[in-house]
């Protein structure tokens, strides 16, 4: 999914002038239409989303 948080994101909307959360959602909107383009059906999510928090909980909970 789309970083939201990563440094890069947070590194280029400082350049940009621009919230972090402005650039990663504008990032995540063309890699979707990407992805729809080339008819690629997937759930393309963001690392805000509810389904990658529950993902990486689950993920977290059974490795500890």
């Amino acid at each position: 999914g789309s970083d939201t948080h990563g440094t890069n994101i947070e590194f280029e909307a400082f350049k940009q002038g621009i919230s972090p959360k402005a650039l990663s959602d504008s990032v995540h909107e063309r890699i979707v239409k990407i992805l729809e383009n080339f008819e690629i059906d997937m759930f393309y999510t963001t690392t805000e989303s509810p389904t990658h928090y529950r993902f990486t909980t689950d993920i977290y909970s059974k490795s500890a």
